[in-house]
């Protein structure tokens, strides 16, 4: 999964192609699917390839989910071409490294948007599985507490997002290790950097 800054900014540059009538709404709804991270609901509820389809969204927080979801997959795309030695990792090893590199890229996407103007999205809050509501709340509580003020968090700070979603301790160190690693290697920074614009070209592709 992409995380929340990039899903935000990916939302906002495809909003062009879409009449939105609600911004809020549509914002809410690109960041609804990670909220199973808090609520325990199935992935298959939230992000299945049925979401893409275009005949799935009926209003601006369905649009906005249905986004979420395509940001997801030309995301996986794109990193997969750049960092092909990843594949030959064992699992939980691509995963851990994986994740540092969305990580990177959520530092960068927050620099190219103002996410204090978005922020009252958050307030727009649906239960569409039927999932606890207030579970759901609470999941856009912790991304308006990890990114307070637009400001980029420090590492400590993402390492406390990754706590407050229910992941391990020890994997939440091993993402914040390899982002300091990756910080260390330009022409990594510069791929991950480059690749918002990558999914911006995928996705317009895609018929919606």
């Amino acid at each position: 999964m992409a995380l929340i800054m990039t899903h935000i900014r990916f939302a906002l540059d495809m909003a062009k192609q879409f009449n939105i009538a609600c911004l809020e709404h549509y914002i809410s709804g690109t960041v609804y699917p990670d909220s199973r991270w808090v609520s325990g609901i199935e992935r298959e509820l939230t992000h299945d390839i049925r979401f893409q389809s275009p005949d799935f969204p009926t209003d601006d927080f369905t649009r906005g989910w249905q986004v979420h979801c395509i940001c997801d997959q030309v995301q996986t795309v794109c990193f997969e071409n750049h960092f092909p030695e990843l594949q030959a990792l064992p699992r939980e090893d691509r995963w851990i490294r994986m994740s540092a590199v969305k990580l990177l890229q959520d530092m960068y996407d927050l620099q190219a948007f103002d996410f204090n103007q978005q922020a009252s999205a958050l307030s727009h809050i649906r239960n569409p599985n039927g999932e606890e509501i207030t579970l759901v709340k609470s999941f856009y509580n912790i991304i308006l507490k990890t990114y307070r003020d637009g400001q980029v968090p420090a590492p400590e700070q993402y390492r406390q997002l990754w706590l407050d979603v229910g992941l391990a301790g020890s994997l939440a160190d091993r993402i914040i290790q390899e982002l300091d690693d990756l910080l260390l290697n330009p022409e990594s920074c510069r791929l991950i950097e480059s690749s918002f614009d990558e999914m911006i070209v995928a996705a317009e592709s895609i018929p919606l």
